[in-house]
């Protein structure tokens, strides 16, 4: 692999290569929602400090987002203030600081044992705030509806991918309506 085809060491792929990527297995099904059907978001999609994440994935699967964040990096005063509590000196400015902290400290976790994770929620009304209109809709309720976490950006594509293709089939939809019966004591 070139070195133009990578990021801090990950292999970079197409768009094409990552659709092709996705298993195949939920959208041979009947009342499946085929991949070709979803909406692609390049914002992060839940997190309350999502605006700090470098890695972002969002994904609308019929009336379901599927959001994932990660390698949180927080604003600079928290960094500051971080590196100094665990005693490691960072002596840079700006972007320099910025990237002796991700050598030295790392990303931090955005959850407990996890740097990464995919949550499902319910999708609402679209993003229409004048000067943006990015489609991306709002999380209506915020209630997560599935989770999965991880540690490597790597998990992190993969989980998303799979966590897609488990709101796409029919099998999830269908169980989830049934959970949510029970919930309210319909069942």
């Amino acid at each position: 692999m070139r070195p133009e085809e990578t990021f801090e060491g990950r292999a970079l792929i197409g768009e094409q290569e990552y659709m092709d990527s996705l298993p195949q297995g939920p959208d041979k099904s009947a009342g499946a929602i085929p991949a070709s059907e979803w909406k692609w978001f390049g914002h992060a999609a839940h997190f309350i400090c999502g605006r700090w994440c470098r890695f972002h994935l969002a994904t609308q699967i019929g009336g379901f987002i599927v959001s994932t964040v990660g390698e949180y990096l927080p604003p600079e005063s928290s960094r500051e203030y971080t590196a100094a509590r665990k005693g490691i000196p960072i002596t840079g400015r700006g972007e320099q600081a910025e990237a002796e902290y991700i050598r030295k400290v790392g990303y931090e976790e955005i959850g407990y044992g996890r740097k990464f994770e995919t949550m499902v929620f319910r999708a609402g009304k679209p993003c229409s705030a004048p000067g943006c209109s990015c489609g991306l809709p709002e999380l209506s309720p915020p209630n997560e509806l599935d989770f999965e976490g991880y540690n490597t950006p790597g998990e992190a594509a993969a989980g998303h991918a799979r966590l897609c293709q488990t709101v796409a089939s029919v099998e999830w939809r269908s169980a989830l309506i049934v959970r949510e019966a029970q919930a309210e004591g319909r069942s």
